[in-house]
């Protein structure tokens, strides 16, 4: 991931799934655990088949890791905002 973004490069891992008997144990069978994983780990961004969970997911991410975000969902005051 660090050697991509060196190289400018974005990283979009694919394809996440969410039901339950597609996720690892280590998930404890809640999809948003393994798209935070990612998010943690400093993908740019995922593809998916369940835009609702992966869109739930950044956004916890993101309160988690600027608590200034949640003005994006009250205001609308995002644009240029990486996340977005």
């Amino acid at each position: 991931m660090q050697r991509a973004h060196a190289l400018g490069l974005l990283v979009h891992p694919y394809t996440f799934r969410s039901e339950r008997r597609w996720l690892a144990s280590d998930y404890a069978g809640n999809p948003a655990n393994e798209y935070l994983m990612f998010y943690e780990l400093g993908v740019d961004a995922v593809f998916t088949d369940f835009a609702d969970d992966a869109v739930a997911a950044r956004v916890q991410y993101l309160l988690k890791t600027d608590p200034s975000y949640v003005r994006c969902l009250v205001d609308n005051h995002c644009t240029g905002r990486t996340g977005n």
